[in-house]
């Protein structure tokens, strides 16, 4: 499994198309967190893709945020990624899922680099810096 998408956004919007389906919507894409104070609790999103996964078994996923300090300040339940019916026409290597994470409330407690870690089936998939400053006044 790799990690092909990895997107930091101010927020993530459910869009009900005409066609019945529901898409994301990416609100202010950013590479930087940057909450009005510090401390704070701050809300973003996080959009993961990950390929390379066999999509008619279930997989499990979780993830985990820490602090500057290494300290485990999110993590999430297991959830299960549903298998879903195959598709023949792309290849299994580029087959995956895109996950939608809506972070709500982080405490913040200084600036630094905080990390993300992406888990499937228990196995540590993802780490990925975010950094995060205070917005100037």
């Amino acid at each position: 499994m790799k990690i092909t998408t990895f997107m930091l956004c101010d927020s993530i919007n459910n869009v009900n198309l005409p066609q019945g389906t529901v898409v994301p919507q990416l609100i202010m894409p950013t590479t930087v967190l940057r909450p009005q104070f510090i401390p704070s609790a701050f809300s973003f999103g996080i959009v993961v893709g990950v390929e390379g996964m066999d999509l008619q078994k279930d997989h499990k996923m979780r993830f985990r945020i820490t602090d500057p300090d290494g300290n485990i300040i999110q993590e999430s339940c297991e959830n299960v990624l549903p298998a879903i019916p195959e598709d023949s026409s792309l290849p299994k290597e580029y087959q995956g899922y895109t996950l939608s994470i809506d972070i709500r409330n982080l405490i913040i407690s200084k600036s630094g680099l905080y990390n993300f870690s992406l888990f499937i089936n228990d196995e540590e998939v993802c780490i990925k810096s975010i950094p995060v400053f205070e917005a100037k006044k």
